[in-house]
């Protein structure tokens, strides 16, 4: 008897779960635009023998690398003008 109640208790939850979902529902999640996909990527750290690892969408990466690569820039040409004087 406590085995069939319990059945009854844990059943229930599942099969609202698992209740279709209105033709609605199903049109708008296709209408919504596709996220793009991330791509991860292990960095090492300074002190750390474990690189870390993170995701991020192409567009971020794009924007992080001209970050990199503008700060790189600066550094270099900051240490030419000192030189140079």
């Amino acid at each position: 008897m406590i085995r069939a109640l319990l059945f009854v208790a844990l059943a229930a939850p599942v099969a609202a779960i698992a209740a279709p979902v209105p033709a609605e529902e199903k049109v708008d999640k296709a209408a919504a635009p596709a996220a793009e996909k991330k791509v991860c990527r292990k960095i090492g750290e300074t002190g750390s023998r474990m690189a870390k690892r993170f995701c991020l969408t192409p567009t971020q990466w794009q924007q992080v690398d001209a970050n990199n690569s503008q700060s790189a820039s600066t550094i270099l040409n900051r240490n030419a003008d000192q030189v140079q004087h």
